[in-house]
């Protein structure tokens, strides 16, 4: 007696055969049955279909193991395909969001009109003149503070962004007319108390023109932009070309 167990009496003499379940180099397992004569005659198809069988089994969990693998590695690709469109919208040097991100983010205050979209045009003043007096840095320098200040005056209540070399932009709703002019106000205000109490022996400024997009008016974002940035052109005229302090 080869086995002892509860199934098979152990006063009655058996013959079993032990047949491998194959496939190529792949073994999957064994099968033990008493050797009767259909067994001796149909022992090799048995075993064909068994291991056929078997090897669709293990198909079947390597193809659910691939599938499983296949749905994290897609979960992993969308998030990293997020993650970058979430970085091809921000300004590497500000923090901020860039043209791209700005227009996508002021267009879709737009779509909700949710009411008036106030639109600031903001143009650093004589970048060129502190970038050749004080060197680079000062200038990156003052682009960030700049990128800060408009950031932190509309938080929670619009976007802003560097649309270009020392270009910028803000969009929010307001519900009250002069609400948009008050917020120009406030971002003049914070460059002067900035200048006030900061150590650098020079002033940054910036030159801002104004629209809005409405039912009113009419007019899309760029159309918006291009009013604001003429608004903008104007009101630079009139700035000092002197960014020293006296």
């Amino acid at each position: 007696m080869l086995f002892r167990n509860n199934v098979v009496d152990p006063d009655r003499r058996i013959f079993e055969v032990m047949l491998p379940l194959y496939s190529n180099e792949n073994l999957y397992g064994v099968v033990l049955m008493d050797l009767t004569e259909k067994v001796f005659e149909n022992g090799e198809f048995l075993v064909n279909q068994l291991s056929s069988a078997a090897k669709m089994i293990d198909l079947l969990k390597t193809n659910e193991k691939v599938q499983q693998k296949l749905e994290e590695s897609l979960a992993v690709l969308k998030e990293n395909n997020i993650a970058l469109d979430n970085l091809s919208r921000i300004d590497a040097m500000t923090g901020i969001l860039n043209r791209r991100g700005f227009m996508d983010a002021a267009q879709k205050m737009i779509d909700r009109k949710d009411g008036t979209v106030y639109v600031i045009y903001v143009d650093m003043n004589n970048l060129k003149i502190i970038n050749d007096r004080y060197g680079h840095e000062e200038g990156d320098y003052s682009l960030k503070l700049i990128a800060d200040i408009l950031g932190k005056t509309v938080e929670g209540r619009g976007v802003a962004g560097r649309i270009g070399g020392d270009e910028f932009a803000c969009a929010l709703v307001y519900d009250k007319e002069d609400e948009g002019e008050a917020v120009l106000q406030e971002i003049y205000h914070q460059f002067y108390l900035h200048n006030q109490s900061s150590d650098k022996p020079y002033n940054v400024t910036v030159s801002a023109g104004t629209s809005k997009v409405d039912e009113e008016s009419g007019l899309t974002l760029q159309h918006a932009l291009t009013q604001a940035d003429e608004g903008l052109y104007h009101v630079k005229m009139l700035r000092s070309k002197d960014v020293a302090k006296e």
